[in-house]
C-alpha cells in the first residue's frame, strides 16, 4: 500500500489520503463533514475494497483510490465523538459509540449499506471490540461482555465488581484469554470463551491517575502504560517454558 489514510478535522475534508513516501496529499474525500477519532479501516466487500471512515456524526464507505463516497450512514451521539474503531468481517460492519447512542450492525455491498440491527444498550467509548472466531468481546460501558457475530446475541455479561473496567478500560486477546486493564490501573487475566468467563488473576498495576492506554502483547511480554510510567511483564506461556526447562514452572 502506498497511501496512508487520515481522518480530517473541522472545516475541511472528512478524510485525506497521503503518499507515505513523499507526504503529498493524493486525495481529499468527497465528504467534508468533521472527522471522528476512530481509525480508518480497509474492508474487502465482495472483491471491492472500501475505506471505512467513522466521522464525528456519519459513517462512510469510500473509494480508497479517489476518496469518493460509496455510501454513508448517519450516526451521531449526544456529543460529536465517534472514537471506537469499526469492526468488519464477511460483509458485516459493526460500529458503536458512547454518549447514550449505542451500536449498529450493517451489511455492506460494493455501493450500499443496509442496517441489520441497532440498539442503545452496547456503548463503546473508544476501546474497539475484538472479533474472534465469530464472537465479539467488548467493554460495554465499563463491563466485559461477549456477543455473537453478526446477530448481536448476548452470550454473557461479566457484572462481577472486581472486573469493572470503567468506560475507559481496555482489553486485548491472547488465545482463549483476555487481558483487561481498568482505567484505574487494575490488570486482570480472564479466561473468556463464548460459553463463559473466569477471572484467573488480578493485580493493581497502577495506583493513581487514569490510564486510557491499551496494553500491548509482543514476543511474550505485556507492555502497559500508566499516567507517567511504563511497565513490562513477562507473560510467556508456562507450558512452553516447561518444555524447555521443567524447573521454570516450580
Amino acid at each position: 500500500e502506498k497511501l496512508v489514510y487520515v481522518q480530517g478535522g473541522k472545516n475541511g475534508s472528512t478524510a485525506v489520503a497521503v503518499d507515505k513516501e513523499t507526504g503529498k496529499i493524493v486525495w481529499k474525500s468527497e465528504a467534508n463533514t468533521s472527522g471522528g477519532y476512530a481509525a480508518p479501516i480497509i474492508a474487502d466487500v465482495q472483491g471491492t475494497k472500501q475505506i471505512i471512515i467513522f466521522g464525528n456524526d456519519t459513517l462512510y464507505g469510500m473509494d480508497p483510490e479517489t476518496g469518493k463516497t460509496l455510501w454513508h450512514e448517519p450516526w451521531r451521539g449526544r456529543v460529536d465523538v465517534n472514537a471506537s474503531t469499526p469492526v468488519y468481517h464477511d460483509g458485516h460492519l459493526f460500529v458503536s459509540c458512547d454518549y447514550n447512542k449505542g451500536s449498529l450492525m450493517l451489511s455492506l455491498s460494493p455501493t450500499s449499506a443496509k442496517r441489520e440491527w441497532e440498539n442503545q444498550r452496547i456503548l463503546l467509548k473508544f476501546q474497539p471490540a475484538i472479533l474472534d472466531n465469530g464472537y465479539l468481546y467488548l467493554n460495554n460501558a465499563g463491563w466485559l461482555e461477549c456477543i455473537r457475530w453478526p446477530d448481536g446475541k448476548v452470550m454473557w455479561e461479566a457484572k462481577d465488581r472486581p472486573l469493572h473496567l470503567e468506560q475507559g478500560g481496555s482489553i486485548v486477546r491472547d488465545a482463549d484469554k483476555l487481558i483487561t486493564m481498568s482505567e484505574r490501573g487494575k490488570l486482570s487475566l480472564v479466561q473468556a470463551t463464548p460459553q463463559g468467563y473466569k477471572l484467573l488473576s488480578q493485580v493493581q498495576l497502577f495506583d493513581f491517575g487514569t490510564s486510557w492506554s491499551t496494553p500491548l502483547i509482543y514476543h511474550g511480554k505485556l507492555y502497559a502504560m500508566g499516567r507517567d510510567n511504563l511497565v513490562c511483564l513477562e507473560i510467556a506461556n508456562r507450558a512452553a517454558a516447561a518444555a524447555r526447562d521443567p524447573s521454570e514452572t516450580r
